[in-house]
């Protein structure tokens, strides 16, 4: 067991990591473009060529902090010849090099074309700024081939494990995220695993609470009408006693997100 304490001038808190700031300083604001400062990395395209802009603005990713001062130019790959693909302006955290960066992600040409999947791990950490849609055999980039990625708005649907699915497709799981960092979330599910310890989903980061907390469910049961589980602080949503499920159960809350 250990007790752990810092920045401080002098002593044991005077050796601070680079692991240990960023441990501390992601709980201080969310990972993400930092809004109302300069011009927020606003990507737009204006039919000049293979390239993409990203105005000046600030970001914060995983307690570390990143400031573009003034308008970039970043260069787009040439476009396949047959199919359309989409590429993603990021902003790249990379442990390894100690370095954070803007960058192109580029996607793979299709039919029906996918962006590419942001990598977030212990040795690097992306955030999208925007998707750009590189049709086919095109020589320029036009401003309505630009989606803003910067502030992500609206419903999440959850992945669920152990066998939980949606009970109708009329009212669907989901989660999201106020303006005040406020994650809700609102779930009627059915057919799953019931047992201790048995995690239902896994919130993303970014929509994970500060501390470990304790919520109560509904079951459709008249054995075991309710429902004790809990939602950690690494995402997971997970059963704190086992219970025999009924028709469906329903899963509502809401707490502060923490990173």
């Amino acid at each position: 067991m250990a007790q752990t304490y810092f920045p401080f001038d002098s002593g044991q808190g005077a050796d601070v990591k680079e692991n240990q700031w960023s441990d501390m300083a992601q709980h201080w604001l969310e990972t993400g473009v930092i809004k109302g400062k300069l011009n927020q990395l606003q990507v737009y395209a204006d039919s000049t060529g293979m390239q993409v802009k990203v105005k000046s603005g600030q970001a914060w990713l995983k307690g570390h902090f990143f400031e573009s001062d003034a308008e970039e130019v970043l260069p787009i790959s040439t476009a396949d010849a047959t199919n359309s693909r989409i590429d993603r302006v990021i902003v790249r955290l990379d442990w390894t090099a100690n370095t954070i960066l803007l960058a192109i992600l580029q996607g793979i040409p299709a039919v029906s074309p996918v962006a590419p999947a942001l990598t977030q791990n212990t040795s690097r950490w992306e955030i999208s700024l925007a998707q750009i849609l590189v049709s086919a055999n095109v020589s320029t980039i036009a401003s309505g081939n630009v989606t803003d990625e910067r502030f992500p708005t609206g419903f999440n649907t959850p992945t669920f494990f152990n066998g939980w699915v949606a009970n109708s497709p009329s009212y669907p799981p989901r989660y999201w995220k106020d303006s005040a960092g406020m994650v809700h979330f609102r779930m009627w599910l059915k057919d799953g695993a019931s047992g201790l310890n048995v995690v239902v989903m896994n919130f993303p980061d970014g929509y994970r609470p500060i501390v470990n907390d304790v919520y109560s469910g509904a079951n459709d049961s008249t054995t075991n009408p309710n429902i004790i589980y809990h939602i950690t602080t690494g995402g997971e949503m997970k059963f704190l006693k086992a219970f025999t499920a009924g028709a469906s159960i329903t899963l509502n809350g809401s707490f502060k997100a923490g990173n």
